[in-house]
């Protein structure tokens, strides 16, 4: 809501035949002066950056992590000492982290330009067509399976993980036969 406080003015008015105190809102000069540029602001550079910097955020966490991965295995080829399954639990972390990240980018990039393609798009033409139904459940079945695939990626491969949610499906179990 921050970003939009700009574009109006409020006014507190008392309602005479209610009597009740009301919020009162008018276009701002500014928002006036330059409805269009604004609008396009809105419309079309907005949605843009927040579509792609998810992604392009999550795309560095890759290389950064990748980049920690290849600089963890040559010290740990280097240094075999006792700290050495300490660095192979770390190096399994960060596999972890980096397939979490490639798998965000994998779902999210046909997201994205789903998306890009909807916002460019005749979308008056599109509305009453059945490509543009396929598009809109394709790109909320992409975005759920975003938002679900961590958790299955987290069971999968970690032991703790899965271990963890183990003992509380268990415990929930024994505490429903009771």
């Amino acid at each position: 809501m921050a970003p939009t406080l700009f574009l109006v003015d409020l006014y507190w008015s008392v309602e005479p035949i209610t009597n009740k105190t009301v919020l009162l809102y008018i276009y701002s000069t500014f928002y006036t002066s330059r409805f269009d540029s604004i609008n396009q602001y809105f419309f079309m550079a907005f949605p843009n950056l927040l579509l792609t910097f998810t992604l392009c955020l999550t795309i560095v966490c890759s290389i950064v992590i990748g980049y920690k991965i290849t600089l963890r295995r040559n010290s740990t080829l280097i240094q075999l000492s006792s700290s050495v399954s300490k660095q192979f639990k770390e190096v399994k972390v960060l596999k972890m982290l980096l397939t979490v990240c490639v798998v965000n980018c994998w779902v999210s990039l046909p997201t994205v330009i789903i998306d890009l393609f909807l916002l460019y798009s005749d979308t008056v033409k599109l509305v009453s067509n059945n490509f543009f139904n396929l598009l809109r459940s394709s790109y909320i079945n992409l975005c759920q399976l975003n938002a679900i695939i961590n958790f299955i990626i987290y069971v999968f491969m970690s032991s703790k993980f899965a271990s963890t949610l183990n003992q509380v499906f268990l415990y929930f179990n024994k505490k429903r036969k009771k």
